[in-house]
């Protein structure tokens, strides 16, 4: 089967002397892992760098059943990006998305909303001329809507803390792990009404975004097999403190 749809670069591994294993997120298949012949060879024109993780790509290949690797026979840019290269900040946010894409998404993951959604944020990110400093927390909890664990009902007098595992806000205040109390739940329920492309911030410093952000990446945890511990967090940590 031949398919031409856009990718999303999740991530990228050297293989032998000019060659990569890329794994993209399609927009017609979900997640596939590609074999690229010769990108890092001297005659390649640099093109190896059109598979950094984030970078929006053109695609044709050839789908091969059962098969582990499958082929790109061309691909080009979709969009280049003017700003995110260039500023720390934006930098930093799109290395969350594209890490939390990467332990979020499988090849069973065939979702035009999903795919749209992350071309969205990405475009969104580069474009922006001053990004929301909450955009990151915005988006985790959007993503949890589109994989299917969004946060139910919201904070309030009666239902104050936001139960992890459940994924719903609750009565009564614990001293636990798996349930978050006020003020941060309320942090978290206020994120949950707003939208990515939102100018408004809820979080009053960088101190409280990266404490409300190991949160959702519990929450992450709890409910994605195998999400695991992101490296992204640290530099996020470093740019709002």
């Amino acid at each position: 089967m031949n398919i031409s749809c856009r990718a999303i670069v999740l991530h990228t591994t050297k293989y032998a002397e000019s060659s990569i294993v890329a794994k993209l997120f399609t927009e017609q298949l979900g997640v596939v892992t590609y074999m690229i012949n010769g990108v890092r060879s001297s005659r390649s024109k640099n093109r190896a760098a059109y598979f950094q993780p984030a970078t929006i790509l053109e695609i044709q290949a050839t789908q091969r059943e059962n098969k582990t690797l499958q082929r790109l026979t061309d691909f080009k840019l979709f969009y280049t990006y003017e700003n995110i290269p260039f500023e720390i900040r934006k930098m930093a946010v799109a290395q969350l998305i594209i890490e939390t894409l990467n332990r979020s998404v499988t090849s069973q993951d065939f979702s035009p909303e999903l795919f749209e959604f992350s071309i969205s944020s990405f475009l969104h990110i580069d474009k922006a001329v001053s990004l929301n400093p909450d955009f990151h927390l915005i988006y985790l909890l959007k993503l949890s809507a589109i994989l299917g664990f969004k946060p139910n009902g919201n904070c309030s007098a009666e239902t104050p803390t936001f139960n992890l595992l459940e994924g719903c806000f609750v009565a009564g205040n614990f001293l636990s792990n798996d349930c978050i109390n006020s003020p941060y739940s309320n942090f978290i329920s206020s994120l949950n009404e707003l939208d990515i492309t939102s100018i408004e911030t809820v979080l009053p410093n960088g101190k409280a975004r990266n404490v409300v952000l190991q949160y959702l990446l519990n929450y992450f945890r709890i409910h994605v097999p195998e999400f695991g511990v992101l490296k992204s967090p640290e530099v996020l940590k470093s740019v709002f403190e």
